[in-house]
């Protein structure tokens, strides 16, 4: 290969990359057109990979994960038919590197034959059946008792591939046994009710989401009450950061399954608590001088306070985007400001940082940009 298509090779791969870090932060800002967009643009920088580099097996698995993560998105936005579709493509791919060929009977042989190279073959054999567990409960979903053989196939199949994974397998765990047997009795459950139409007017709400929800808002109380039982406020400076982050994830939550309000609150409060943690207290003029000053006294441990600057400019880019998309106009300029911050504090923190590259800039920049697209609508 020359210098030239290794150099198309290298941008492709890194055009890849970024747009999986794009899809990861519009799926927890709750962008769904958003993760969509730069899935749909990561297949591309994939699709072109694999034409360069036929023999790379990477690029093919890389893709077969791209697919199982778009028909997750497609399903939370009730868009079934090209949810079975992606669904379908992602457990075709993976099966082309799964060692047992889908066959749950060969998995004790395989893993005996490949000992060497053991956690790659159980690892391969897991996202097969992962990929098929969903695609068995996205059939029943939507197009239910017509694709019922099609269901129970693979359903099962991925049931019996994970008891032999747990048997004879060393990363597999029961959670990872209960979980595919969650998908499958779901996917019979879908089987049993008459099918309905899909609203496509709606983001379908994830039942994930709301456990996901509870069980945030479980941690937060328990944090708060510890805080509250400590009069000498230890425990309130020792548990800031978590419980910013918690409720970070908790606007995500929110917004995901269409509690605007709540996630506009949570959002506020992340931004309040990252801002107490923030060496800077958000001025992006202080981050370099307080990079270098933190590196000089306490060399080794700069990552964990440049990370207190970067989350606290992720939450501002989160709370300028959902302001945008549940307020809109009237909170214009708080977005803005918002948004320009989170930009500024992250284009000082690339200069100095050990941890923080262009795509992290790129990433708060993409999220601040469609807040003020939501402006504009």
């Amino acid at each position: 290969m020359g210098i030239f298509a290794r150099r198309t090779v290298d941008r492709l791969r890194r055009r890849a990359t970024s747009e999986q870090k794009l899809f990861d932060a519009c799926v927890r800002a709750g962008d769904a057109v958003g993760a969509l967009r730069h899935s749909d643009l990561q297949e591309r920088a994939i699709a072109e990979l694999v034409e360069r580099e036929p023999g790379e097996n990477f690029h093919r698995f890389q893709l077969a994960g791209v697919l199982y993560n778009r028909a997750t998105v497609l399903d939370a936005m009730g868009l079934g038919g090209e949810a079975v579709d992606a669904g379908r493509r992602a457990v075709e791919t993976y099966a082309t590197f799964d060692p047992v060929g889908g066959a749950s009977s060969a998995v004790q042989r395989q893993l005996r034959e490949l000992r060497a190279d053991g956690f790659a073959a159980e690892t391969l054999i897991r996202h097969t059946a992962d990929a098929r567990a969903r695609l068995a409960r996205l059939l029943a979903k939507y197009e239910g008792s017509i694709q019922a053989d099609a269901v129970h196939r693979h359903g099962k199949a991925a049931i019996e591939t994970y008891e032999g994974l747990l048997r004879h397998g060393t990363e597999t765990t029961q959670a990872d046994l209960d979980r595919v047997t969650a998908q499958y009795e779901a996917a019979r459950e879908h089987l049993r009710r008459p099918a309905k139409p899909v609203d496509r007017r709606q983001p379908a709400k994830a039942p994930k989401d709301s456990r996901e929800l509870k069980a945030t808002r479980d941690a937060i109380t328990r944090i708060e009450r510890t805080v509250a039982k400590d009069p000498t406020g230890v425990a309130r400076v020792a548990n800031r950061s978590a419980l910013a982050r918690l409720h970070y994830d908790q606007a995500a939550l929110h917004n995901n399954i269409g509690n605007g309000p709540e996630a506009v609150q949570a959002a506020r409060t992340a931004e309040r608590l990252y801002t107490d943690v923030d060496p800077t207290h958000g001025d992006p003029a202080r981050v370099e001088a307080a990079v270098r000053e933190f590196r000089r006294l306490h060399p080794g441990s700069v990552d964990e306070f440049e990370a207190l600057i970067g989350d606290a400019a992720n939450a501002r880019s989160q709370l300028a985007w959902m302001l945008a998309c549940h307020h809109g106009a009237p909170e214009a300029d708080t977005v803005e400001r918002l948004g320009t911050k989170a930009i500024r504090t992250y284009e000082q923190l690339v200069l100095v940082s050990r941890t923080y590259g262009p795509d992290d800039l790129r990433l708060v920049a993409a999220q601040v940009a469609q807040a003020l697209a939501l402006l504009r609508r």
